[in-house]
């Protein structure tokens, strides 16, 4: 991972800094090159590749104006940051058993209220009653009839099934573990962790690096009782300002769009059993350019992109939203933490905004496209739904309402069945846990 000229210079400021910094890289890069990303192989790019255009994307956004008011402390947060943000996503299947055996790991003040013995738990738990569309969305294919729940998952033998369900409760977790990573270090089976070298010098970047990489997944202004209760403060910390550093991780990340997170290449070697990340690939595909014109804008990006379908159409769109929200959020947050102090007022985010032609509602005719970019939805009023169906039929009787529907959807099964029998794989993953044609939830409206 080759660090940014800026970046560089910036940290050259502090020679001490510049050894210590290289030594963690010199220790964290080798085992990201070798993990493989067991638990994530259909992702699209986390390795490498991806740190180095996110650090750069970091770089760049850093308004030029703000470098004056840097220290050399700030470089060297930002780097073990993006180094740390995506971490989680190569672990192992060593370092996952570590962590999940660990009954004494710790829990962070102001975010963790559960040990992971226990969230492991509770997630095979919740797996246990996934629908089929959600198993297919994460493994990629349906859950086999013989296959009696997750709970009986071997930790200690792990099978390729396993894999991509424990890719998931990682995804879940890894802001958690980028921030538990700097404390702990990355758990493994051996008795020398990865970790970082903590020297008293050094310590508090290593420690705020940390919740930096973990606000990537956070509100910004989540983090400000943390860093009141434990580091006294949030416009300067220990010569960092981590709430700009956060600023600027959270959109640099969002903004590794392009191409080259799902190279085509790759796609003629491997096969992505995932429907959702065969979109997630072909969403990144579809992004052709990130242009930035200083003359006609010098605070707005545009993103070119020609998406071939529907979904990479939505969540290119859903990607533009987010990072403006992020913008937005961001800008609000710098000025309320620094707008009010002249020698700070410079830690500025080179961009305001982001556009591009594909929010054209004529950009589909006008590329000649075989899909029409307009989302359709069916929503209903639940309660007034009710009251239509059930007062002018039963009147006050509710109960004769609920039997009547019952009665309706078996009559449906019987004469579905009779039309066509069903083959026992189009069964939904639900009906067949519970060996049943119809299944009823009751839950709780908001109101009560």
């Amino acid at each position: 991972m080759i660090i940014p000229h800026k970046l560089e210079n910036l940290i050259s400021q502090n020679p001490d800094l510049v050894g210590y910094v290289t030594e963690q890289i010199n220790s964290f890069i080798p085992w990201i090159e070798a993990s493989g990303t067991p638990f994530f192989t259909n992702y699209t790019d986390h390795g490498i590749h991806h740190l180095s255009r996110v650090l750069n994307l970091c770089e760049w956004l850093i308004d030029q104006e703000s470098w004056k008011t840097l220290n050399p402390e700030d470089g060297a947060c930002l780097i073990f940051s993006v180094l740390l943000h995506d971490l989680a996503m190569h672990m192992t299947p060593d370092s996952f058993r570590e962590l999940i055996s660990n009954n004494d790991g710790i829990l962070i003040s102001h975010f963790d209220q559960k040990p992971w013995i226990l969230l492991w738990s509770e997630y095979l738990d919740e797996i246990q009653n996934w629908e089929d569309s959600t198993w297919i969305n994460n493994t990629g294919e349906s859950l086999s009839d013989d296959q009696t729940g997750w709970k009986s998952i071997d930790i200690n033998n792990l099978k390729e099934a396993d894999l991509p369900l424990i890719g998931e409760f990682i995804r879940r977790h890894h802001i958690r573990l980028a921030h538990e990573f700097t404390i702990t270090g990355v758990p493994t089976s051996s008795s020398e962790q990865l970790k970082y070298r903590k020297t008293e010098k050094f310590q508090e970047i290593v420690e705020i690096s940390g919740l930096v990489a973990r606000s990537h997944g956070l509100s910004l202004r989540d983090t400000y009782n943390y860093l009141d209760d434990v580091f006294f403060g949030r416009v300067q910390v220990f010569s960092t300002h981590p709430v700009f550093l956060m600023s600027i991780l959270r959109v640099a990340d969002y903004l590794d769009l392009q191409a080259e997170r799902a190279p085509h290449d790759l796609l003629k070697v491997k096969t992505i059993l995932s429907p959702f990340s065969r979109g997630e690939w072909a969403a990144h595909q579809a992004i052709r350019e990130i242009r930035y014109n200083v003359d006609a804008d010098p605070e707005k990006i545009e993103i070119i992109a020609k998406p071939q379908n529907a979904f990479s159409y939505q969540r290119i769109i859903g990607w533009i939203n987010g990072i403006q929200k992020e913008l937005d959020h961001s800008w609000s947050v710098l000025g309320e933490t620094y707008g009010r102090f002249k020698e700070y007022s410079s830690l500025k985010i080179r961009i305001r905004r982001i556009s591009s032609p594909i929010q054209d509602k004529e950009f589909s005719k006008k590329q000649d496209l075989d899909f029409i970019p307009t989302p359709v939805r069916l929503d209903v009023d639940a309660s007034k739904l009710i009251n239509v169906l059930i007062e002018p039929l039963y009147g006050n009787a509710p109960e004769v309402a609920v039997r009547e529907m019952l009665q309706n959807s078996i009559d449906a099964v019987k004469e579905l069945d009779c039309i066509t029998p069903l083959d026992k794989e189009s069964i939904p993953l639900i009906l067949r846990k519970y060996d049943c044609d119809i299944l009823v939830t009751i839950c709780k409206s908001e109101d009560g």
